[in-house]
């Protein structure tokens, strides 16, 4: 289960450990998309969140032990030298870096800070990899519960960090480079 921001399911990514008496931790990361049509809204449908930004934070401190990014299909892993009986949540931000540019939607509301989605905390085993499953953002997902409105469009957060992305990988192979044009 997630908490925080939302709500997921099973599933997961391989994700294998590589260093001797360390762990991983591997999981999906999606969001629910709301396509438009001709005549309106269609049916949501669950899409991955590509290249963003994964932090694996400790109980009981905001500051992350571990990054990572997202694949083209959201699956994304931490392989950790470490393990220990700490327990852990994974933030994935609504910020993406890959070739060509960088992109992230901020909750200006809140400092101006990426919106994000975070898990529960969790053990990790030593010397094993922990399944985290697949982290979706909902359209009205919890945000924060110290928030008037205590539901956000975190989905919709998500969809245009899609839409840049795309944006970004658009003009990166028009222009026929790896990086953006000057």
């Amino acid at each position: 289960l997630l908490s925080a921001c939302s709500s997921g399911s099973s599933g997961g990514a391989f994700c294998a450990t590589t260093t001797r008496g360390g762990s991983a931790v591997s999981g999906v990361a999606q969001f629910e998309d709301k396509p438009y049509g001709p005549n309106g809204f269609l049916a949501s449908v669950i899409r991955p969140v590509r290249f963003a930004v994964v932090e694996l934070r400790r109980s009981g401190t905001t500051t992350p032990v571990a990054f990572t990014r997202t694949d083209a299909r959201g699956n994304h892993c931490f392989n950790l030298s470490f393990s220990n009986t700490s327990r852990y949540k994974v933030r994935l931000d609504a910020a993406a870096i890959l070739p060509g540019g960088s992109v992230e939607v901020n909750d200006n509301l809140r400092s101006a800070t990426p919106y994000c989605l975070e898990s529960s905390f969790f053990s990790i085993p030593a010397e094993e990899t922990y399944d985290l499953g697949e982290m979706v953002a909902f359209e009205k997902s919890k945000w924060d519960p110290a928030n008037f409105f205590g539901f956000s469009d975190l989905g919709g957060a998500f969809n245009l960090l899609d839409a840049a992305t795309a944006g970004i990988e658009f003009v990166r192979d028009f222009w026929g480079g790896p990086d953006l044009p000057p």
